[in-house]
Parts: C-alpha cells; structure tokens; sequence
C-alpha cells in the first residue's frame, strides 16, 4: 500500500486528471477525498475491502484515509478529481464516519476551475450529488484512526529524521506494538514505507524540472546522495539522471 504524501495534507489541494488510460492505480491511501468516475469501458474499484464493478456512467467517492485500488479493462478511460476535505469542511464527516457504499452515478464536468470559488463548487457538487442517497456507517475499529495518526505524523515528518521510535511516541503507543500494527495494516515495515515516501517527493520534484538531484536528495529526506540514488534505482528501476532524462524525451 502507498500513501500519497505531495497532497495528503495542503489544505487547498486540487487535481483532475481526465480521460486517463491506465489500466490501474496500485493501493494507496491519502487525506484527500477521491471521485473515480468510469467514461468508457469498466473498471474494478475496491475500497476497504469492498468491491465495485464500474461502467461508464458509474463512480465511486474515496473518503479521506479509505484503502482504495483500481483496475481498468484495456480501452477503459477514466476521469479522477482529488481534492482536500478542507475545500468541503462542511460536508466533511471527519475521521469516524464513512459511506456504507462508495458507489454513485456521476457524469463528471468537461471544464476545469480555474479558481479557487469554481473548485469549491465543483466539489461541494460532486459531495452533494454522492450525499442526495448516501447513507453512512461509524468505522468499524479504531485501527483505522490509529493508522491515520501514524501516516499523517509520517507526511509531516519524513524529510527530518523519521523513525518508528518517534512515530510510536507521536501517537502514544508502544513501538512494538506498533511495528507490528504498521506491518499488519499496510504489508511493508516501516522503515520501507517512509523510504517509498521519500521517493514519491522525489519523483515529484524531479517531473518538475526545477531542481538539480543534490537539491531532490535533500529535500526528499536524503542526507547522502549516494543512498538516494541507490534507494531511487531499487524502488523505480532507473536512477534519478536516468528518470529526469526519461521525462525529457516524453515532452
């Protein structure tokens, strides 16, 4: 499972992505809000467990901090539109309540806000539309509270010195405990994650064309660029040179 740390905690976070061709998106978890809406073919979606079969015409809305995984049949298309809880603080039904089914009927808009008002309203409509027969459920355990507390302190804190022993502290909880609860909840250990967290930031600064790799290193928590480059080849395949050049021939 992958938590999407670049967005997981800006209070003004927008993002459309629109007509994708993807044929899935691997687990992941996040703070934000999530409208996975089918234009054409099917796809699976599976959130917490539950699956969803889609068609065009068919969405699913990911509530914040909500396993969730897709897959899509070849020829499939997708529009997805991701977006911060605090753009619908008065929809939001916070950590203890989540929809009984994600599923809802959804034709997703041609244009994109240009504004923060516009945003607002699109995804005020998006909410509302999924909320006319919505009905929700308080969350089965407090695992899932826990495990939030635990991804949000690591979003917070992995370009600093981010251990298991802090994290442990940070919620309250003793470390073994946790280290096994980390392991159980998300299927790698800890150390592993907040590497994978690291790389995300990187991959992300580095698409942006705006920084040389030493500036990534140290922005994305690496304090020797060596173990950055090193860690960057085991988790993506290429090394940081190779993954920047690889974006330049795709412009």
């Amino acid at each position: 499972m992958f938590f999407e740390a670049h967005h997981s905690t800006a209070g003004n976070h927008f993002l459309i992505t629109r007509n994708s061709k993807e044929r899935g998106f691997p687990l992941h978890i996040h703070r934000s809000f999530e409208c996975y809406a089918v234009t054409a073919g099917n796809a699976l979606a599976i959130i917490d467990g539950k699956e969803y079969i889609l068609s065009a015409g068919d969405a699913v809305l990911v509530f914040p901090y909500q396993r969730h995984e897709y897959f899509a049949d070849a020829g499939a298309a997708s529009w997805v539109c991701i977006f911060s809880p605090d753009i619908v603080s008065s929809f939001n039904k916070g950590a203890s309540l989540i929809p009984e089914s994600n599923k809802f009927l959804f034709e997703p808009w041609d244009i994109t806000p240009e504004n923060d008002i516009l945003r607002k309203a699109m995804c005020y409509g998006i909410c509302g539309l999924f909320d006319a027969n919505a009905k929700y459920v308080e969350r089965e355990s407090d695992e899932d509270d826990l495990l939030s507390k635990i991804l949000t302190y690591i979003s917070k804190s992995y370009t600093k010195a981010c251990t298991l022993r802090d994290a442990a502290l940070a919620v309250g909880y003793d470390y073994s405990y946790i280290s096994k609860f980390f392991k159980k909840m998300t299927g790698v250990n800890f150390k592993k994650y907040v590497t994978a967290i690291k790389i995300d930031e990187a991959c992300r600064m580095l698409s942006s064309g705006n920084y040389t790799i030493t500036e990534v290193a140290e922005a994305s928590g690496f304090s020797c660029t060596r173990t950055f480059n090193r860690e960057f080849l085991e988790i993506v395949g290429k090394t940081p040179r190779e993954f920047a050049k690889s974006l330049d021939h795709q412009k």
